[in-house]
């Protein structure tokens, strides 16, 4: 009998024991969760930087060491919307943007509207596209054809930035943010 009790007893804080445990972890839950926070912002990123980086076009300043810091793939278009050349990648990176928002910083510089913004970065020929990876590198692929980029070289041989000069293949481009995205 006394072993029957001993059973019953121990069964009895065993249970009591992950009631608390489970409530405790509940509680916890409950007063630390923002019930604001809507679906399209769960996974969006908790750093804030001066310039809206979420929005596609690029009408001030900016500064990519800046979109950098949050680890996430960066795509920067310097084209021109009213150019027929232009504006079918331009079409294609702001459908992609919708699609990738939060996972991947997917930025458009119209370079006849705001031509001072891209200096330093386009020479004569629209639209320029910039790629860094997720670890603020330029892009570099071992699977794919890297033949339609410009792998730009500082005066020492580095690596320092990946272009690709005219219009790109939304499928390229969805291959392009998917291996980005991905721990190299």
């Amino acid at each position: 009998m006394y072993e029957d009790n001993y059973l019953r007893i121990t069964l009895f804080l065993i249970v009591v024991f992950f009631i608390i445990v489970g409530a405790y972890f509940s509680l916890n839950m409950f007063f630390h969760f923002d019930f604001n926070k809507t679906e399209d912002d769960m996974d969006k990123p908790n750093i804030e930087i001066n310039e809206p980086v979420w929005e596609f076009d690029i009408t001030k300043p900016f500064d990519i060491e800046e979109y950098k810091k949050l680890n996430l793939p960066i795509i920067i278009c310097f084209g021109a919307k009213n150019s027929q050349g232009c504006s079918y990648l331009i079409k294609d990176l702001q459908e992609l943007n919708e699609i990738h928002k939060y996972q991947v910083i997917i930025k458009c510089l119209d370079v006849w509207e705001y031509p001072k913004l891209a200096e330093g970065y386009v020479n004569s020929i629209l639209p320029i596209t910039i790629f860094i990876d997720k670890k603020g590198n330029p892009y570099y692929s071992n699977k794919y054809d890297m033949s339609i980029f410009n792998i730009e070289k500082d005066e020492m041989g580095n690596h320092y930035r990946t272009t690709c000069a005219g219009s790109i293949l939304r499928d390229v481009l969805n291959k392009i943010i998917e291996e980005m995205q991905q721990d190299v």
